[in-house]
């Protein structure tokens, strides 16, 4: 037996179903990454005078191209305390695991947005 329903229904049943499933599957992994980004960054710029790094890199590297500018900032981060460092990779690991699960639940929403669910034809 096959049930009709409203596709405002189906589509507002579907979006509080995903809504729950973002709140508690997906957001507290997200801001559990974005807090350890922020004091990572924190801590990064509580180490590292970060405007005079840049001053340093637009006066020794002006006028030149840009594989000096990379090159600079390369020989800069070599240059640094062993804890500076840790915390750039750490910084640099936890961004990318944060765009990375940001992009995979927009991908999600825009594919759940095509087809409202896998199981639509149960409701």
């Amino acid at each position: 037996m096959e049930y009709l329903i409203s596709p405002h229904i189906k589509t507002t049943v579907m979006r509080r179903i995903k809504a729950i499933w973002f709140f508690r599957r997906v957001l507290p992994y997200l801001i559990a990454e974005l807090a350890i980004v922020a004091v990572v960054l924190q801590q990064i710029a509580s180490s590292v005078f970060v405007n005079h790094v840049i001053q340093n890199a637009a006066v020794h590297t002006f006028e030149r191209s840009p594989v000096m500018f990379a090159d600079f900032f390369f020989r800069a981060f070599l240059n640094t305390e062993i804890l500076v460092q840790t915390l750039v990779a750490a910084t640099l690991i936890g961004g990318i695991f944060l765009a990375r699960d940001m992009m995979r639940t927009f991908r999600t929403f825009v594919k759940q947005e095509r087809n409202l669910s896998q199981l639509s034809h149960v409701i």
